[in-house]
Order: structure tokens, then C-alpha cells, then sequence
């Protein structure tokens, strides 16, 4: 699996429609660019009224090490997303409420420890 670059243009024109879009590139396979453990919230851009951040960690340990996750939180929504693993919707959480469906895997897993021949049919 190739991830090409992950982008937050989107995200932060969605999050305040004050504040001009702005793009980060995180990861970038072409460029080889990994900006590994990162954040940025409302005050870095300067933006008045809704705060928000948005951090991106790279996991430590197990079989989730190296794969990348972005949170993105305001006060009272929450996402968040495994750019590693196709930019997969891990959990949104909004005014306490859970969305998502449970996952027999416990934790993220790093696709380089995913058999993808053993889904053969």
C-alpha cells in the first residue's frame, strides 16, 4: 500500500471558514517527505473562535509501530484516522456519542505485518 500524500487543506477550510485553506504534507512517498510526530491547533494559524488541533503521532511498539495517527479535535468532536492503513476512519466521537463499529483487533496494525496473499480466495 502506497500513500501518497495526506493533505489538511480540507480539514482546516471545514473547521473555520474564516481562516484561508492552508496545506501541510505529512507524508509524501514520492517526495520521500515523513513529518512524523506533528500538531498544529487554531492559535498556531491564528484563528479566532472554534478551536481545534490537529496532531499526527507515529506509533511506538508492537505491531503497530511506525503506523502514523491523525486526530483531529475540537471541543466536542473528535476523529480519527490511520493515514498508514488507507487514511482508515479509526474512531469519531461527537458530544460523548462513539460512532464506529468494534474491531476484533485490539490495535492498529502496520501493513507491513498484514499477509495480503492469505485473502486470496
Amino acid at each position: 500500500m502506497k500513500v501518497k500524500t495526506v493533505s489538511l487543506a480540507v480539514v482546516l477550510s471545514l473547521i473555520s471558514y474564516n481562516a484561508n485553506a492552508k496545506e501541510f504534507v505529512l507524508t509524501d512517498t514520492e517526495k520521500n517527505i515523513a513529518k512524523g510526530n506533528w500538531s498544529i491547533s487554531n492559535q498556531d494559524l491564528g484563528v479566532n473562535g472554534n478551536k481545534f488541533t490537529i496532531q499526527n503521532t507515529v506509533l511506538k511498539g508492537g505491531k503497530q509501530d511506525g503506523t502514523e495517527l491523525l486526530t483531529i479535535s475540537s471541543d466536542d468532536f473528535t476523529i480519527k484516522l490511520i493515514p498508514t492503513r488507507g487514511l482508515g476512519i479509526l474512531s469519531v466521537v461527537g458530544d460523548g456519542v462513539r460512532m464506529g463499529w468494534d474491531s476484533p483487533v485490539d490495535e492498529v496494525v502496520n501493513p507491513k505485518y498484514i499477509n495480503l496473499e492469505s485473502r486470496v480466495e
